[in-house]
C-alpha cells in the first residue's frame, strides 16, 4: 500500500514537471520540434550555434546563396536543413543550427540544437 501511494506521488510530481516543461516550450506545426516563443530573449548559451546572428535571414527563400551565407556566418557546420514534414532525430546538440523552412520554402525558424 505506501509503496502504490509513494508511487502515485513521484508520478504526479514528474507529470507536473513535464507540463511546466511543455507549456514553456512551443512547437513547430510543420516539425513538432519545440522552437523558442517569438520575442522571448535567448540566454548565451541557448545562442551556441549562432542563430541570433541570423536572424535577418527569416523570411528568405531556400537556395545554395543562403546556405553558403548562413555557413560563413555561423562557422560552416553542424548546420542541420529541416523541410515540412521529415524526420529528425531529437538528439540535442547546442552548437547545431536547425534551419527550418516552412511550406512555401522559405526560413521560418532557427534554432539550437
Amino acid at each position: 500500500m505506501h509503496r502504490i501511494v509513494a508511487s502515485a506521488v513521484v508520478l504526479t510530481s514528474l507529470s507536473g514537471g513535464m507540463a511546466a516543461c511543455h507549456e514553456d516550450a512551443t512547437r513547430d506545426a510543420n516539425t513538432g520540434i519545440a522552437v523558442a516563443s517569438p520575442g522571448s530573449a535567448p540566454s548565451d548559451q541557448s545562442d551556441a550555434c549562432g542563430a541570433n546572428r541570423l536572424a535577418d535571414l527569416i523570411g528568405q527563400p531556400d537556395s545554395p546563396a543562403l546556405r553558403q551565407n548562413m555557413r560563413q556566418r555561423v562557422g560552416l557546420e553542424p548546420i542541420r536543413w529541416i523541410r515540412p514534414g521529415e524526420a529528425v532525430t531529437q538528439d540535442f546538440v547546442p552548437g547545431r543550427l536547425n534551419v527550418i523552412f516552412g511550406q512555401d520554402n522559405h526560413v521560418r525558424t532557427l534554432r539550437c540544437g
